[in-house]
């Protein structure tokens, strides 16, 4: 099913947050520096994930529950969240193995796969042009780094 408009500024960033995860698992593969592995983490999440999580925590979740979406849905959005932050916070103090990135990355590629795949499947099946409308006008300022923009390319 073709995006919504409304939805499309969380899915261009879904995009761009999956080839985040994609390198980062190419690093691991490639025994990456761990220094810059936490660096590029770190960037990632500094300057895009947790912008992202923010919006769906204050934007799209109140969204749902206004709109009355499944709680089951919402319930899961909510613990991914929690995963992911508790995973940063793992790396960042004491767990900087190969396989953390690794977990890490395949936690936020499932995430954001639960959400184009289900969540934002049936907000499109549910609720009507208007509704996304304005969603999307509340979504729209999302300012994020596009991964790419990496000076070091660990992943070739």
């Amino acid at each position: 099913m073709k995006r919504n408009n409304g939805l499309q500024p969380l899915s261009r960033q879904h995009h761009d947050e999956l080839l985040s995860c994609l390198l980062i698992k190419k690093g691991v593969n490639k025994k990456a520096d761990i220094k810059v592995l936490t660096d590029f983490t770190n960037l990632f999440w500094k300057d895009d994930l947790i912008k992202h999580i923010k919006a769906e925590e204050e934007i799209l979740i109140p969204f749902l529950v206004k709109h009355r979406f499944e709680n089951r849905f919402i319930n899961i959005l909510k613990t991914d969240h929690s995963m992911i932050n508790a995973l940063i916070d793992r790396l960042n103090t004491f767990d900087r193995r190969h396989k953390t990135f690794q977990i890490f990355a395949e936690l936020v590629e499932q995430h954001i796969r639960f959400e184009e795949r289900f969540v934002f499947e049936k907000i499109q099946e549910q609720l009507g042009d208007k509704e996304l409308d304005e969603l999307g006008l509340q979504l729209h300022n999302i300012q994020y780094r596009k991964c790419t923009d990496y000076p070091v390319r660990f992943w070739e």
